[in-house]
């Protein structure tokens, strides 16, 4: 072998133990390293307990706690602050197992499409709701009653007259002529009427009876929270505010009768005006009787005691206006202004009795029951001592003092004297002889 040969093969030796030197400590790193990146045998295994998808990206939480970001760059999570454990450091974070990206994104399609048809069905239910006029009818209706397509009535329908029922009513439906239920009508309980038509698409959820004389259910008139007790006392109060204008206006001085009256003799014209209400079925009875007392048993008589108990309203209206003056020291001179004020102050228990009725809690019935009671007992003995200055006054025509106290008054004259007897028969004899 040549000394040039011989060179070359030591030369190739001695490059291959160095890399066999450096070669055997980076095995020895790979394998340390191998040892610290493997995860403990005792931690427990990772996985995800939450998912989000928001419009910052996707993240996940895992079973100890760590947030988890998916990095669209690299295609995989990583975790959501450092690449080191929190719980074991030095010990690389090994992500749990996750669903594919694409099925994700389907999973929030899905509900995204879900929450669209939810809208659009609450938004369909909103416009049906709008597009329907949800109508109470309560008490017994006297004329034809007449349901809209889009009209919803909640509870029971009862009509002297026909009923025409093109809307829905959730409840039963009485009438005592005629029940027509159109195509697009519908009536959820029973149908009682002597003539029933159904048309052809009308649905009648109970039993359709056809009775000659249907038996009207109990039906509450007024709701525990109702309006219309407020709005039916309020009308009543304006109207006797409006006859009171009228009294003014035509007949003042026979409200200051009255006045005068109620305050001078108030008991007597209470019982005066209780016998008044206790003697108008006798004389009404009567006066129908006989053939000419008929009309003036049905129309005088009544109107006379109606205009009676207005009268007596607005006489004890301006009363109590005049002494509520007095006691407020307030100088109402104005006849009109003692008839408002007073009405409106005797007025005020119906008035709370209406606006308690609003509430549907018990302390708030019983104040309705408190204040109802205690109108009626005002009222009573109000318009009985009205109508008695009424009849007392003859409709405010006479003052009161005139009709009740009678003074005779005697002149001083001297008595006739006696007369003289009659002479005897002997004694106008001997006048003769």
């Amino acid at each position: 072998m040549t000394r040039r040969s011989r060179n070359s093969v030591l030369s190739l030796c001695t490059v291959i133990f160095f890399l066999l030197t450096a070669l055997q400590p980076t095995a020895k790193s790979a394998d340390e390293e191998t040892a610290v990146i493997a995860p403990d045998a005792k931690a427990e295994a990772r996985v995800f307990l939450e998912l989000h998808l928001s419009p910052d990206g996707v993240y996940g939480v895992d079973s100890q706690g760590v947030e988890w970001e998916y990095d669209f760059s690299q295609d995989k999570f990583i975790p959501g602050g450092s690449l080191s454990s929190p719980d074991m450091p030095g010990h690389l974070i090994v992500p749990p197992t996750v669903p594919e990206l694409d099925s994700l994104m389907l999973q929030a399609e899905q509900h995204a499409r879900t929450a669209q048809e939810i809208a659009g069905m609450n938004d369909s239910l909103r416009k049906e709701i709008e597009s329907s006029v949800l109508r109470r009818v309560r008490g017994l209706q006297l004329g034809t009653v007449e349901i809209g397509p889009e009209e919803i009535i909640i509870g029971p329908l009862v009509a002297v007259g026909p009923i025409t029922v093109k809307g829905t009513v959730k409840g039963d439906v009485i009438s005592y002529r005629k029940i027509t239920v159109t195509s697009s009508g519908e009536i959820t309980g029973d149908a009682r009427a002597p003539e029933i038509v159904k048309m052809r698409g009308a649905i009648i959820g109970g039993n359709q009876m056809e009775t000659d004389l249907p038996k009207i259910p109990e039906i509450e008139i007024f709701d525990t929270t109702s309006h219309t007790a407020l709005i039916a006392n309020l009308i009543i109060l304006a109207v006797l505010l409006f006859c009171g204008l009228l009294a003014v206006a035509i007949v003042p001085n026979s409200i200051n009768h009255l006045e005068k009256c109620l305050q001078t003799y108030f008991l007597r014209s209470f019982f005066i005006g209780f016998a008044a209400w206790f003697l108008f079925g006798p004389i009404f009875a009567l006066l129908c009787l006989t053939i000419i007392g008929i009309p003036v048993a049905i129309f005088v008589l009544p109107l006379a005691l109606v205009l009676g108990v207005i009268l007596g309203s607005i006489g004890l209206g301006q009363f109590v206006g005049r002494r509520l003056g007095q006691i407020l020291s307030a100088s109402f001179n104005s006849q009109l202004l003692k008839i408002v004020f007073g009405l409106t102050v005797l007025y005020i228990p119906w008035i709370m009795m209406s606006l308690f009725m609003l509430s549907a809690s018990k302390l708030s019935e019983g104040l309705a029951t408190l204040f109802m009671v205690l109108a009626i007992i005002i009222w009573a003995i109000g318009i009985t001592a009205g109508l008695g200055t009424v009849v007392l006054t003859r409709f405010g025509t006479r003052d009161c003092e005139k009709a009740v106290t009678i003074s005779v008054k005697l002149d001083s004259f001297s008595p006739p004297p006696p007369p003289s007897p009659p002479p005897l028969k002997g004694d106008e004899s001997e006048t003769k002889g």
